[in-house]
């Protein structure tokens, strides 16, 4: 089995990506691994196992980015801080 240094192969990836699903409880598997895998397959040159393990790099960023914002977000409005209240002032106008 290669390492991680040298990229992923397309069985590890598929792995990677399935334990992301099972994690999150997607009921419907197959549909949401191929809508992952069409929209992080490093298209210029599919089998680049590098561009793929960077690929898998940028969608773990994104997702630890996005989950930060969300629980900067409800912490925010669950404290009637002040996010919330920038929200409560546009929703008055």
């Amino acid at each position: 089995m290669p390492s991680l240094e040298v990229g992923l192969t397309p069985t590890q990836f598929d792995n990677i990506l399935l334990e992301f699903l099972r994690d999150r409880g997607v009921k419907d598997l197959v549909n949401a691994l191929e809508a992952l895998r069409f929209m992080y397959t490093y298209w210029p040159a599919p089998s680049n196992n590098p561009a793929v393990r960077q690929q898998m790099i940028d969608v773990s960023f994104i997702v630890r980015v996005n989950l930060m914002v969300l629980i900067i977000l409800i912490r925010s409005y669950q404290t009637n801080g002040p996010l919330r209240q920038v929200a409560l002032l546009l929703d008055s106008r």
